[in-house]
């Protein structure tokens, strides 16, 4: 059981299971509803009426007002489905369109940007390389240095999902930081529970355990029992005290996290941490694929409670996480 246990935390590192019934919508293309210039890319339900728009507790709002949104808190969330391209082009358009803001109101592009992909044994390479750029204003780092410099694992994130965003926030001058906490980490409290080192995460473990169990036994599928996922709820607490701390050492006018949706959720999760850390504003933006059938944000449920903003994507596969789960655990 031990060896399964160490199996599925690598597993929740790579991607955030989810389970869906879907049915396949017209794969025509289709442009982006309120992203000018921006063309869908995940195949299926282009043309669900949700698909491009935004939300939030009191009805839909534009780009521009989610801009204004976005550019008067401190802390930034953006939540995403790993495996969805569309989410992936949406958080660079978003990014872009906040330094583009900025740059018109002849502010600076005070901007940090913190990545659940990154870990913090890349944070050294990460400084070394932002070093660099800031010695030569005519410095791009292509993406294959950028690669290399990280040492990106061959296994885990895909490097062609992340590759242009982190490239571009790099080469933008942005302040990068790692918001995840390393393979090594994980492992010491995987065997020795929460330490000092994150702090909120102490605090917090009584007032959110029984809600992260249930996301973990779910997300799980319900294939293990509830006592054998404790110590993947320690790991969710201290990643999400990893990404409030690397928010808010970036220090800027506005730090902005790219990271799983489970991690942005008002109810759980990073904003929970930073109202210990550091209680200023702070803005959870969900990016959500639609459902089939469900043409209404009321049939989303209470997504509001989880969250500030949604926006609808097309969804990105029909794959059956929980089939894929079940089997990879026969294998063990």
């Amino acid at each position: 059981m031990k060896s399964l246990v160490k199996r599925l935390v690598c597993l929740m590192l790579q991607a955030c299971l989810a389970v869906s019934c879907l049915l396949t919508y017209a794969h025509t293309a289709s442009s982006a509803t309120n992203f000018e210039g921006l063309e869908w890319k995940a195949p299926i339900a282009r043309d669900h009426p949700l698909v491009g728009e935004i939300h939030n507790a009191t009805g839909s709002m534009t780009l521009a007002a989610l801009a204004d949104l976005m550019a008067d808190s401190r802390f930034v969330l953006i939540g995403e489905k790993h495996d969805n391209v569309d989410h992936h082009q949406l958080e660079l358009y978003l990014l872009k369109s906040l330094v583009e803001q900025k740059a018109a109101d002849n502010t600076p592009a005070a901007v940090a940007v913190a990545f659940e992909m990154l870990n913090s044994d890349q944070q050294l390479q990460l400084t070394g390389l932002m070093e660099q750029l800031v010695q030569n204003d005519s410095v791009q780092i292509e993406a294959k240095a950028l690669k290399d410099s990280l040492d990106w694992p061959e296994h885990g994130w895909p490097w062609d999902d992340y590759a242009e965003l982190i490239g571009w926030a790099l080469n933008s001058r942005l302040s990068l930081y790692a918001g995840n906490i390393s393979q090594k980490t994980m492992r010491t409290i995987y065997q020795s529970g929460i330490d000092d080192r994150f702090e909120s995460a102490r605090q917090l473990k009584a007032s959110v355990s029984d809600a992260l169990l249930d996301q973990v036994f779910h997300g799980h599928c319900g294939l293990m029992p509830r006592d054998a996922l404790s110590s993947m709820v320690d790991i969710q607490l201290v990643k999400d005290s990893a990404m409030a701390n690397a928010l808010v050492a970036g220090n800027e006018q506005l730090n902005v996290l790219v990271a799983g949706t489970g991690h942005i959720r008002k109810d759980t999760s990073v904003p929970k941490h930073l109202q210990l850390i550091d209680n200023q504003s702070t803005l959870a933006v969900a990016l959500i694929e639609v459902e089939i059938g469900k043409t209404s944000v009321a049939d989303y449920g209470e997504l509001f409670d989880r969250f500030d903003v949604v926006v609808f994507t097309p969804i990105a596969n029909q794959r059956d996480y929980c089939a894929d789960l079940k089997k990879s655990m026969q294998k063990q």
